[in-house]
Protein backbone atom coordinates (compact mmCIF):
# COMPACT_ATOMS: atom_id res chain seq x y z
CA UNK A 1 0.00 0.00 0.00
CA UNK A 2 1.21 3.62 -1.29
CA UNK A 3 1.78 6.04 1.87
CA UNK A 4 2.33 9.08 2.44
CA UNK A 5 5.75 10.05 4.69
CA UNK A 6 3.03 10.88 7.76
CA UNK A 7 2.13 6.74 7.08
CA UNK A 8 -1.64 8.24 5.95
CA UNK A 9 -2.48 5.75 2.96
CA UNK A 10 -2.45 7.73 0.04
CA UNK A 11 -6.01 7.05 -0.82
CA UNK A 12 -7.06 8.99 2.52
CA UNK A 13 -5.14 11.49 1.46
CA UNK A 14 -6.57 11.72 -2.42
CA UNK A 15 -9.87 10.90 -0.88
CA UNK A 16 -9.54 14.39 1.52
CA UNK A 17 -8.73 16.11 -1.14
CA UNK A 18 -11.95 15.33 -2.60
CA UNK A 19 -14.07 15.62 0.56
CA UNK A 20 -12.64 19.32 1.03
CA UNK A 21 -13.30 20.14 -2.85
CA UNK A 22 -16.70 19.54 -2.04
CA UNK A 23 -17.24 21.22 0.84
CA UNK A 24 -15.61 23.94 -0.47
CA UNK A 25 -18.32 23.73 -3.35
CA UNK A 26 -21.19 23.34 -1.04
CA UNK A 27 -20.09 26.37 0.98
CA UNK A 28 -19.78 28.47 -2.74
CA UNK A 29 -23.20 26.99 -3.87
CA UNK A 30 -24.92 29.24 -0.56
CA UNK A 31 -22.86 33.08 -2.48
CA UNK A 32 -23.65 34.67 -5.39
CA UNK A 33 -19.91 35.37 -5.70
CA UNK A 34 -18.49 34.94 -8.85
CA UNK A 35 -15.84 32.74 -7.74
CA UNK A 36 -14.32 29.30 -7.49
CA UNK A 37 -11.78 27.58 -5.88
CA UNK A 38 -10.38 24.31 -6.74
CA UNK A 39 -8.14 22.26 -4.30
CA UNK A 40 -5.38 19.94 -5.31
CA UNK A 41 -2.92 17.55 -3.85
CA UNK A 42 0.45 18.28 -5.39
CA UNK A 43 4.19 17.48 -4.71
CA UNK A 44 6.24 13.93 -4.41
CA UNK A 45 4.40 10.72 -3.31
CA UNK A 46 5.02 10.57 0.45
CA UNK A 47 5.39 14.18 0.51
CA UNK A 48 2.05 15.64 -0.62
CA UNK A 49 -0.15 18.76 0.62
CA UNK A 50 -2.69 20.88 -0.89
CA UNK A 51 -2.41 23.58 -3.36
CA UNK A 52 -5.29 25.82 -3.18
CA UNK A 53 -6.51 27.85 -6.63
CA UNK A 54 -9.32 30.30 -7.46
CA UNK A 55 -10.73 31.72 -10.85
CA UNK A 56 -12.86 34.89 -10.58
CA UNK A 57 -15.41 35.86 -13.11
CA UNK A 58 -14.57 32.76 -15.49
CA UNK A 59 -10.77 33.43 -15.50
CA UNK A 60 -8.10 30.34 -15.69
CA UNK A 61 -7.42 29.11 -12.10
CA UNK A 62 -4.75 31.32 -10.64
CA UNK A 63 -2.65 30.85 -6.97
CA UNK A 64 -4.30 32.55 -3.95
CA UNK A 65 -1.64 34.80 -3.44
CA UNK A 66 -2.53 36.79 -7.18
CA UNK A 67 -5.84 37.49 -5.84
CA UNK A 68 -6.84 40.91 -4.05
CA UNK A 69 -6.84 41.20 -0.21
CA UNK A 70 -10.45 40.96 0.02
CA UNK A 71 -10.45 37.72 -2.20
CA UNK A 72 -7.38 36.47 -0.08
CA UNK A 73 -9.59 36.43 3.39
CA UNK A 74 -12.45 35.35 1.89
CA UNK A 75 -10.50 31.92 -0.12
CA UNK A 76 -8.67 31.57 3.92
CA UNK A 77 -12.34 31.49 5.65
CA UNK A 78 -13.98 29.14 3.14
CA UNK A 79 -11.07 26.84 2.85
CA UNK A 80 -11.35 26.98 7.12
CA UNK A 81 -14.82 26.22 6.80
CA UNK A 82 -14.51 23.52 4.24
CA UNK A 83 -12.01 22.25 6.68
CA UNK A 84 -14.25 22.23 9.66
CA UNK A 85 -17.23 20.77 7.86
CA UNK A 86 -15.05 18.21 6.77
CA UNK A 87 -14.31 17.03 10.05
CA UNK A 88 -17.28 16.96 11.08
CA UNK A 89 -18.19 14.11 9.67
CA UNK A 90 -15.90 12.13 11.66
CA UNK A 91 -15.30 14.03 15.04
CA UNK A 92 -19.30 14.88 15.66
CA UNK A 93 -21.06 17.99 14.52
CA UNK A 94 -20.28 20.88 16.49
CA UNK A 95 -23.03 23.43 16.53
CA UNK A 96 -20.78 26.25 17.69
CA UNK A 97 -18.40 28.25 15.62
CA UNK A 98 -16.28 30.95 16.98
CA UNK A 99 -15.04 34.00 15.08
CA UNK A 100 -13.22 36.85 15.55
CA UNK A 101 -13.96 40.04 13.13
CA UNK A 102 -14.11 37.60 10.28
CA UNK A 103 -15.62 40.51 7.67
CA UNK A 104 -12.11 42.24 8.48
CA UNK A 105 -10.89 42.90 4.83
CA UNK A 106 -13.96 42.37 3.31
CA UNK A 107 -15.39 44.21 0.68
CA UNK A 108 -19.04 44.50 1.01
CA UNK A 109 -20.20 42.03 -1.35
CA UNK A 110 -17.68 39.66 -0.07
CA UNK A 111 -19.30 40.68 3.68
CA UNK A 112 -22.83 40.02 2.68
CA UNK A 113 -21.69 36.69 1.35
CA UNK A 114 -19.94 35.70 4.18
CA UNK A 115 -23.08 36.82 6.54
CA UNK A 116 -25.31 34.96 3.84
CA UNK A 117 -23.59 31.64 4.40
CA UNK A 118 -23.17 31.58 8.16
CA UNK A 119 -26.99 32.23 7.85
CA UNK A 120 -27.38 29.13 5.97
CA UNK A 121 -25.51 26.99 8.20
CA UNK A 122 -26.94 27.93 11.32
CA UNK A 123 -30.49 27.17 10.39
CA UNK A 124 -28.99 23.46 8.67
Amino acid sequence: MLCDKRGLPMWIVQSTTQDLQDCVDELLEMTELNIGIQINTVGKKGTETFEVLMTCNGSKPYEVKQASGGQKQMVKFLFKLALLRYLNKFFGNYKLLILDEPERGLDQQNQEALVGILRKLKHQ
